[in-house]
Formats: C-alpha cells, sequence, structure tokens
C-alpha cells in the first residue's frame, strides 16, 4: 500500500467531521458501508468494516493506515492519498474549559434533547467571542 499523505490524527479528524456532517453514529456508518458495499465485501474485493473499526478510526486508536481505513474514508469521500490542501493546526494544549465540556457532554448524554440548545448556545458564544 502507498505511503498516505494524511498522519492518522488527520484522517480521525476528517473520519470524525464527515460522520457529523451526516449525523451518523459509528453503528450506522458501518451499516451504510456495508449496505453500500455488499457484493464487493461478498466477494472479498473490499474488507469488511464494523462500528468497531469505525469507532477506533474516529478515535484515532489505529497505528497502520490499512484497508479497512483507505476504504472507509473512500467511503466517507476523504482521499487519505491527498493532503487536499488543507493545513492541520498543531494539537492544542489541554482545554482550560475541558472539565466544563466533559460536563456539558455528560449532561448531554443523559438528556439528548438538550443537544440542539446547547450546541446553539456554543455557535453564538463563539460568534460573540469572534466579533
Amino acid at each position: 500500500m502507498s505511503e498516505a499523505a494524511l498522519s492518522s490524527k488527520q484522517i480521525s479528524v476528517l473520519i470524525d467531521e464527515a460522520l457529523t456532517k451526516r449525523g451518523w453514529s459509528v453503528r450506522q456508518c458501518a451499516a451504510e458501508y456495508r449496505n453500500r458495499y455488499k457484493n464487493e465485501i461478498e466477494g472479498n474485493r473490499l474488507p469488511q468494516v464494523s462500528k468497531d473499526t469505525v469507532y477506533r478510526i474516529r478515535t484515532n486508536n489505529f497505528e497502520v493506515i490499512n484497508s479497512r481505513v483507505v476504504a472507509l474514508s473512500n467511503f466517507l469521500g476523504i482521499d487519505v492519498f491527498k493532503s487536499n490542501g488543507q493545513i492541520f493546526p498543531k494539537p492544542l494544549s489541554p482545554s482550560k474549559f475541558a472539565s466544563e465540556f466533559a460536563r456539558v457532554e455528560e449532561l448531554v448524554e443523559k438528556q439528548p434533547k438538550l443537544e440542539k440548545t446547547i450546541k446553539s448556545l456554543l455557535r453564538e458564544i463563539t460568534e460573540i467571542a469572534a466579533a
């Protein structure tokens, strides 16, 4: 396999963005992949991709950019062999608000109805800060 132009971290960021943009969970992504490529998977022309595989790739819990990473990336419209001119910033230092964000995410997991409201509030905060 050729050397990828993107690092595993960059691929994870792009996979996460693609799933978020589509509103897909890792389970739904794996199911969509299997539905779309059923014949190719059965004919061993494409690798199987499970929800666990999607999760590991999304969370940067992989080291080798193998056929599964490439297949999932291609399925989501990401070319791991081109940088697409996108500049990836240096990793940020730990957030000063990490504990607050963790608490908010915990609340949203317990009360999913809050997600849209909290996203809206965060968007407004960033708009105010950017002004």
